[in-house]
């Protein structure tokens, strides 16, 4: 029975795609009349979605765990945390070079300033002291 019930759900699906000619194909759980592979494949599409999003959250739950504890934060003495602070430490070398690399290279081929941009920038310096002195004679006094 259910044999035929799959065979009678193809036929009216093959039906469907021949009246519907910008289709290329019909799949089962799209057809206006589902039948046992239509409903098969839509309980499929919905275990994989659940199963997608379950590990989504279990991906989540575990850096969330790792963030909060990890091994050179909680202990820095002992072997893993040793260990993850020279991986990081390697990992992290080659980034910063390539950084200051980075704004060595733009300060090289950046513009001097003119004269005008200079005056002001020494005049906003000299008004950064100024306050500076300020305030710390204040603390001074308090």
């Amino acid at each position: 029975m259910a044999v035929l019930e799959i065979v009678k759900a193809e036929e009216q699906r093959k039906v469907e795609s021949m009246n519907n000619p910008d289709a290329k194909l019909v799949r089962p759980m799209l057809a206006k009349t589902k039948g046992p592979l239509g409903e098969l494949e839509q309980q499929a599409t919905e275990a994989v979605k659940k199963l997608t999003d379950e590990e989504k959250q279990r991906l989540r739950n575990i850096q969330k765990f790792l963030d909060e504890n990890r091994p050179m934060q909680q202990n820095e003495k002992s072997v893993v945390g040793v260990v993850e602070t020279i991986v990081v430490g390697i990992v992290r070398a080659p980034i910063l070079f390539f950084q200051i690399f980075a704004r060595v290279k733009n300060l090289l081929e950046s513009e001097p300033l003119d004269d005008a941009d200079a005056e002001i920038l020494r005049q906003n310096q000299s008004q950064e002291k100024m306050n500076k002195r300020g305030r710390s004679r204040e603390n001074c006094n308090h």
